[in-house]
C-alpha cells in the first residue's frame, strides 16, 4: 500500500512541469495565506457557512431513524467492513453482491472502529451523509472553476447558488442517507471534473495530473465514474475542434491527455490487477444490466445490442425525462411518481439548458461544452441497463450527473438575480435579487424536506422488512436472561435478511438464522458444543422467531417445548407481523433429553 502511494507521488513529480517546485509552491501558499483577507469576501463566506449549516441539517437530522430499517445492501457493507476491521481481510475489490469498489468499506471500517461508534445502521448512514456533506464545498469549487475566475463575482454567485440548491436537494439527500457507496460518485465526479475543467481551459500539466489522480481514486468508489474517461477524451476532441489552436498547442493538449491517462493508470493499477485476474466479478454488475444472463459470447452480445436499439433509445428518453416526468421505481431511493427534481429546480433546469446553449454559442470556451457533455454521458450508465429497462431511470446510477446538473440549474437563477440587480434602483435591486434567490432555495428546501421525511419515509417504512424490531427483541433477550446463541430464526421463504437482525441486535456475525424447523435439534446440539460468543447456554431461556405464514413452526415448537409461550408482534402493515416463542431454561438434563428424543 505504501509503495503504491509512493509510486503515485513519484510519477506525479516525474510528469510535473520543470518549473514546478514543491518548496516554491509551499512558500507561495504561505504568502497567499498571509495576504488573505476576509474584507472583500466576508458576505460570500458567511453565505457559504449558512448553506453548509442548512445542508448539514438536512443530511444529519434524525440520522438514527431515517432510514428506519436496514436493507440487504446495507447489511453486506457492514459485514464486509467488520471483516476488514476485525478479521484483517483487505480486499482490492469485493466480488460479492454484484461487485463493489473498496473505498467506502475502508472508510466505514475506520469510522466504526473509533471509540463510541459501532458496526450498525447509524454509523453506516453517518459515513455516507458525511460524504454527501463534503460534496457541498467541492460543488462550490467546481461551479466557480466552470464559470471561470475571469468572471470572479459572477462565478461566486453561480457557485453559491449551485451549492445551496444541492444542499437542499432531495435527490442528493436520499442517496446520502442510503448507507451505500453512491454519495462518493458526485463527490469524486465534481472533484476530478473541476481539475479537468482547469486543464481544458488553461492546458496546464499540473491540472491534468490532478484530474488523473482524482479520476482513478473515483474509480475506486462507484462504477458510474467509469464513464469519465470517455467524457475527458471527447472534451479534448471538442476543444481541438472549436478552438483555433496551433499544431504545437494541439500536440501539447494530446501529450497532457496522455500524461493524465498514465498517472490515472498508476493509481488504478491495483484495480486493474483485479480486473485481469477476475474479469467476471469486476464487470458483473455492468454486464448483467446491459446484457442480462443469457448472451455469454461476444457474438451473442453483439447480436443482442443490434436487436436492442429501440430499447436503448427508449432508455435514453426515460433518463432525460427523469428530472421532470419518469421516475425511479425503487422504493429504496424514490417515491412512486416522483421525478429526481422538485418543481422549482426542474423548471430552472429547462431554463438552464437554454441559457447554457446560448453560452456555448457565444463563447469559444471548451469548458462550456464540457459541462453538458459531462451531464449527458454520466446519464448513460442508467440508460445502458438495456436488459432491465424497468430499472431506467435510476437515481443511483445517474448520480454522476448531479454536479453538472446543478451548475446548469444555478445559471438561470444567477442570470435573473443579476438582471434584478441591474434593472432596479441601487437599494431595491440587491434586495430583490437576494429575495428572489432565497425564495427559490427556500421553496425547494421545503418541498424536498417534506418529500423525504414525509412520503419517502412512509413508503420506505411500509416496504422495508422489520429487522429493527426483531433486532431490539434479540438484543434485549441476549442482554437479560438469554444469549445470542440461545435465539433462532426459523426459516420462511422471502422473509427477513437474518444478517440485518443480527446487526440491529449488536451481533454482526450472529449465525442462528434461517433454521429449518425439522433441523432445529441439530442446531441446538451444535450450539452446545460451541465455545465462542455464540454458544448456547443450557441454563438460559430459548427464543424462536417465525413468520405468521409459517404453519410448521408453531406446531413443532409446541410439541417439543410445551412449556413455551407464544407472542405475536403486531406490525403495520399486518403482513409484517411475526411471532416469538420463548422457552424457559431446560438445563443440561432437559436439553440432553430433548436431543436424545429427537436425534
Amino acid at each position: 500500500m505504501l509503495v503504491w502511494l509512493a509510486s503515485i507521488v513519484a510519477w506525479a513529480f516525474v510528469f510535473a512541469p520543470l518549473r514546478w517546485d514543491l518548496f516554491d509552491w509551499g512558500a507561495s501558499a504561505i504568502d497567499r495565506a498571509r495576504r488573505f483577507s476576509l474584507r472583500g469576501d466576508l458576505l460570500t463566506l458567511m453565505t457559504f457557512v449558512l448553506i453548509l449549516i442548512v445542508g448539514a441539517s438536512f443530511r444529519f437530522d434524525q440520522i438514527d431513524s431515517a432510514p428506519p430499517e436496514l436493507i440487504s445492501d446495507m447489511v453486506v457493507n457492514i459485514v464486509d467492513a467488520y471483516r476488514i476491521h476485525l478479521e484483517e481481510h483487505y480486499p482490492i475489490f469485493l466480488g460479492n453482491n454484484g461487485g463493489r469498489e473498496p473505498i467506502q468499506l475502508y472508510l466505514l471500517a475506520f469510522v466504526s472502529g473509533l471509540p463510541g461508534f459501532h458496526f450498525d445502521r447509524s454509523t453506516l448512514v453517518l459515513v455516507t451523509a458525511m460524504e454527501s456533506f463534503l460534496t457541498l464545498p467541492v460543488m462550490f469549487w467546481f461551479a466557480v472553476e466552470v464559470i471561470g475566475k475571469h468572471r470572479r463575482r459572477y462565478a461566486l454567485v453561480v457557485g453559491i447558488l449551485a451549492t445551496a440548491l444541492l444542499a437542499v436537494s432531495y435527490w442528493h439527500v436520499v442517496l446520502a442517507r442510503q448507507g451505500l457507496r453512491i454519495p462518493l460518485s458526485p463527490l469524486f465526479t465534481a472533484l476530478s471534473a473541476l481539475f479537468f475543467a482547469r486543464a481544458l481551459r488553461h492546458n496546464r500539466r499540473a491540472d491534468f495530473i490532478l484530474a488523473g489522480i482524482t479520476l482513478s481514486l473515483g474509480l475506486c468508489t462507484y462504477k458510474s465514474l467509469r464513464m469519465l474517461p470517455l467524457v475527458y477524451v471527447l472534451s479534448i476532441a471538442l476543444a481541438l475542434l472549436i478552438r483555433r489552436f496551433s499544431w504545437r498547442m494541439r500536440a501539447s493538449y494530446l501529450l497532457n491527455l496522455a500524461v493524465l491517462a498514465f498517472v490515472a493508470g498508476v493509481v488504478f493499477l491495483p484495480m486493474f490487477h483485479y480486473w485481469v485476474e477476475e474479469p467476471y466479478e469486476f464487470t458483473q454488475r455492468a454486464t448483467t444490466r446491459m446484457f442480462g444472463d443469457q448472451p455469454t459470447t461476444d457474438a451473442e452480445r453483439l447480436a443482442f445490442l443490434r436487436e436492442s436499439g429501440a430499447t436503448f433509445l427508449s432508455n435514453i428518453r426515460n433518463a432525460l425525462l427523469m428530472f421532470h416526468h419518469s421516475q425511479d421505481n425503487t422504493w429504496v431511493s424514490a417515491v412512486p411518481g416522483q421525478p429526481a427534481l422538485d418543481p422549482v429546480t426542474g423548471a430552472f433546469l429547462i431554463l438552464g439548458a437554454a441559457a447554457w446553449l446560448g453560452l456555448m454559442a457565444r463563447e469559444r470556451d471548451p469548458v462550456y461544452w464540457f459541462v453538458p457533455l459531462l451531464f449527458f454521458v454520466m446519464l448513460l450508465l442508467t440508460a445502458l441497463a438495456i436488459a432491465f429497462p424497468i430499472e431506467v431511470p435510476s437515481l443511483q446510477r445517474a448520480s454522476g450527473a448531479i454536479p453538472p446538473a446543478y451548475v446548469i440549474i444555478a445559471l438561470p437563477v444567477a442570470i435573473l438575480c443579476r438582471q434584478c440587480y441591474r434593472a432596479l434602483p441601487r437599494i431595491l435591486g440587491p434586495a430583490v435579487a437576494v429575495g428572489f434567490a432565497l425564495a427559490v432555495i427556500a421553496s425547494s428546501y421545503q418541498y424536498n424536506r417534506d418529500l423525504y421525511f414525509g412520503d419517502f419515509m412512509h413508503n420506505y417504512s411500509r416496504s422495508a422488512r422489520n429487522h429493527a424490531v426483531a433486532g431490539q427483541i434479540l438484543r434485549g433477550f441476549a442482554e437479560s436472561d438469554g444469549a445470542y446463541g440461545n435465539a433462532f430464526i426459523l426459516n420462511s421463504p422471502h422473509w427477513w435478511d437474518h444478517r440485518a437482525v443480527g446487526v440491529e441486535a449488536g451481533s454482526v456475525r450472529w449465525e442462528n438464522s434461517m433454521v429449518d424447523a425439522h433441523r432445529l435439534p441439530q442446531y441446538i446440539s451444535h450450539g452446545l458444543r460451541r465455545t465462542d460468543e455464540h454458544r448456547l447456554f443450557a441454563d438460559r431461556d430459548l427464543l424462536f422467531f417465525y413468520a405468521a405464514r409459517n404453519e410448521e413452526a408453531p406446531a413443532r415448537l409446541r410439541e417439543w417445548f410445551p412449556a413455551g409461550r407464544q407472542l405475536e408482534i403486531k406490525q403495520v402493515p399486518a403482513e409484517k407481523s411475526f411471532f416469538t416463542y420463548r422457552v424457559p431454561a431446560l438445563g443440561e438434563d432437559g436439553l440432553h433429553e430433548f436431543l436424545a428424543a429427537n436425534s
